[in-house]
């Protein structure tokens, strides 16, 4: 992995984990740095992860598309549920199932494609 993509994990995973600490401790700055890191993992982790697998192999396109916005509506759910926003009961649905719904079929058909899962 490159340099930047470590950075950006290493950024966005300490931040998420001094939100979470500062949650659990009822201090302040604690939505803010929690929203922070989620959005540090979303606009800029998850693009450096997604063109650094694409440069690689470029067939991934479509699976890699699919996890991506799987992971984008999981990381908002739990932005919505951690931070107790309004409609969170919906987020949280919507980021269990839509991952399930989009990005199980296209691992399956993608694995069951290249052969190295058989479903015979």
């Amino acid at each position: 992995m490159t340099k930047k993509i470590k950075i950006l994990a290493i950024i966005s995973a300490n931040t998420v984990f001094a939100g979470a600490l500062c949650k659990v401790y009822h201090l302040p700055l604690a939505g803010i740095l929690l929203l922070l890191g989620i959005l540090i993992c979303i606009g800029l982790f998850i693009p450096a992860v997604n063109s650094y697998i694409l440069k690689k192999q470029k067939t991934l396109f479509p699976l890699v598309l699919i996890g991506s916005i799987a992971i984008t509506i999981s990381l908002i759910s739990a932005a919505f549920s951690v931070n107790r926003w309004p409609y969170r009961d919906i987020a949280v649905l919507i980021g269990v199932f839509v991952p399930l719904i989009l990005f199980l079929p296209a691992a399956i058909y993608y694995y069951s494609k290249s052969g190295l899962i058989n479903l015979k």
